[in-house]
């Protein structure tokens, strides 16, 4: 037991240092669309409520705790809470995985703690980080109050309902499958009608009145924000090849897809021998919930909103591991090569996206103020709704804010900005020369690109006829 307990201890800390290396990247649009949130609200309830604050980049629970961060602090710790989360997430796998064994906790802490994804989110001021660790604690409290009746998990079982929808209304995905999966636990204890009832009400109904009040306030006037069209198979390829640690290629996305379809099957197959069946839950939520939600059409898709999905797949992956580990030698020699195939490739990709990082626009400010001439500095951007939020963000960081002055397309003087910059998501490269709204031409001067799947690459360009 001791030894066990270290080496779960052991893959915590292993989950410390990818998190730690990608906590220090500056900031990504929508990290500083929730500050923009939180320094707008002049109280926590306004964050809630309102009237500028119903929009889907919002994220409740996570623009609270930027509200109570003092403004100006180190961005590290917009983050804090997000980081908290990541490695309680490690933790709570572990948890839920060690009723079935020993194994299958260490392979899910090990799958969790250098998974791409988990890290990506644990690292950033956003809601899915807090949003995946609440919806493994509503799983584990339910099966607990449903197994052995405990009320303290019942309680638990609804604060973590409340706070995971509070967090990121893709929660929904763990909750229609924990409802779905509660009514069939019920009905197969063959429970009088109004003794199933008492309990499906003891489960849900104070979760359901909080989402029903979380709807009349805020969700019924959401906005939605805009993003650059993505083909479904586009984002679940990238979601799996991403999230087995394979590279997104063709041929990576092929093998991550057989790969996971191979692990479901051997796992729901699994969990049908269980007692409880909890295998209605997996199904519902890896399957099912996603599958609804892409009849829906949604007007944006991003491998985050299948996030809560994927983690229970990670979770059913740990039991398959486990299973092969115990089943026989080659089978655990093959759980060791698979877990530490899963897990270098994701550490590789953290490696990765920590040397890019989210952006570098703090960087090209910088660039430009060490370029330009001593007085005041006139920049513009390619796209100002973007290029302001970072401007924004990042000159205080600079320490040179009476210096820097941002100029509008639409109210630029005659002569131009000193300085434009352009953003983009692929490694392409603009032209060498670019021209403002009023036909100013700029020379391409320097570039700061980003990770390969991480955020915008930024471009500086220099006015081609500078100011006297």
């Amino acid at each position: 037991m001791r030894s066990f307990r270290l080496l779960l201890l052991g893959i915590l800390a292993l989950a410390v240092l990818p998190r730690l290396g990608a906590l220090r990247g500056e900031f990504w649009f929508d990290e500083i669309w929730s500050w923009e949130f939180a320094r707008a609200a002049a109280s926590p309830w306004q964050v809630i409520a309102g009237a500028q604050q119903h929009h889907d980049n919002n994220h409740k629970l996570n623009t609270l705790f930027l509200w109570f961060y003092p403004a100006g602090a180190d961005w590290c710790w917009y983050r804090l809470h997000s980081f908290v989360a990541g490695l309680a997430t490690v933790a709570a796998a572990a948890l839920i995985a060690r009723r079935r064994g020993r194994a299958e906790a260490v392979f899910a802490a090990l799958l969790f703690a250098a998974n791409y994804w988990l890290v990506l989110c644990s690292t950033e001021a956003r809601g899915y980080a807090l949003a995946v660790c609440f919806a493994l604690l509503a799983l584990y409290a339910l099966q607990e109050y449903l197994g052995h009746g405990r009320r303290r998990m019942l309680v638990l079982f609804w604060l973590s309902a409340m706070l995971g929808f509070s967090a990121h209304l893709t929660f929904l995905h763990c909750y229609l499958a924990l409802g779905l999966w509660s009514v069939y636990h019920g009905a197969r204890r063959r429970l009088p009608p109004r003794a199933e009832l008492r309990q499906l009400l003891a489960c849900h109904l104070v979760p359901c009145l909080f989402v029903a009040v979380l709807y009349v306030v805020d969700i019924r006037r959401m906005q939605l924000g805009g993003a650059p069209p993505a083909p479904t198979p586009l984002v679940l390829g990238r979601l799996l090849s991403l999230g087995l640690g394979v590279s997104p290629s063709p041929a990576g996305t092929l093998a991550a897809v057989a790969v996971a379809a191979l692990a479901l099957g051997f796992g729901l197959r699994l969990l049908a021998r269980d007692d409880q069946q909890v295998w209605l839950f997996f199904a519902a939520v890896i399957l099912g919930s996603p599958a609804l939600f892409l009849l829906a059409k949604p007007a944006y898709l991003f491998e985050r909103y299948f996030l809560i999905s994927f983690i229970f797949f990670l979770l059913l992956l740990s039991y398959v591991l486990g299973a092969l580990w115990r089943g026989s030698r080659w089978g655990a020699v093959a759980a060791v090569v698979l877990a530490s195939g899963f897990a270098g490739g994701g550490i590789g990709q953290i490696a990765a996206f920590a040397r890019g990082g989210r952006g570098h626009f703090l960087d090209a400010l910088t660039y430009i103020d060490r370029q330009s001439p001593p007085g005041e500095v006139s920049v513009c951007g390619d796209y100002d709704f973007r290029v302001r939020k970072f401007y924004r963000f990042y000159v205080p960081y600079l320490g040179a804010g009476e210096r820097f002055t941002y100029r509008e397309q639409e109210m630029l003087p005659e002569r131009g900005a000193d300085w434009l910059l352009v953003h983009v998501l692929d490694d392409r490269h603009p032209p060498p020369r670019v021209y403002d709204a009023r036909d100013n031409a700029y020379e391409h001067v320097q570039e700061f690109p980003a990770a390969a799947f991480g955020g915008w690459s930024w471009h500086v360009y220099r006015n081609a006829e500078p100011r006297p």
